[in-house]
């Protein structure tokens, strides 16, 4: 039940993702469901997607991250007490799972802090440089 909004940088071209269409797939729903763990509306998520030369950049703002900095570092480590002990502790190890998947094709995916409980959610994923 999340409403989800989506704002382009540019028109979308037609590309290919590296990667594993299921996996990626299943990596941005993690995603989609953690940036919404971190937000005061808890139905919504509004992703910018912004089409660069080698990647495809998607971007979340959360406004209820009440995660430390140092905390925020280490989230994504499978060894890290810091999910438990957030709100994002009912996803389990979900967001760990999707930093690996993104991480195995190339990509990046990372949590940071802003001012406040501010801050944002983004995951690249890379372009195919080589599809017919």
């Amino acid at each position: 039940d999340i409403q989800i909004s989506i704002e382009q940088s540019a028109a979308l071209e037609t590309f290919f993702l590296k990667g594993h269409h299921p996996l990626l797939k299943r990596a941005l729903e993690s995603m989609i469901l953690l940036a919404t763990t971190f937000s005061r509306n808890k139905h919504t998520a509004h992703l910018t997607a912004v089409v660069e030369e080698r990647a495809l950049r998607v971007h979340i703002e959360v406004d209820a991250l009440s995660l430390s900095g140092e905390q925020v570092a280490v989230f994504f480590e499978i060894e890290s007490g810091v999910r438990s002990t957030s709100s994002a502790e009912s996803l389990g190890l979900a967001p760990v799972v999707a930093h690996q998947i993104i991480s195995a094709f190339g990509g990046e995916m990372r949590l940071v802090k802003g001012e406040g409980n501010t801050g944002y959610l983004e995951a690249i994923l890379l372009k195919e440089q080589n599809h017919a």
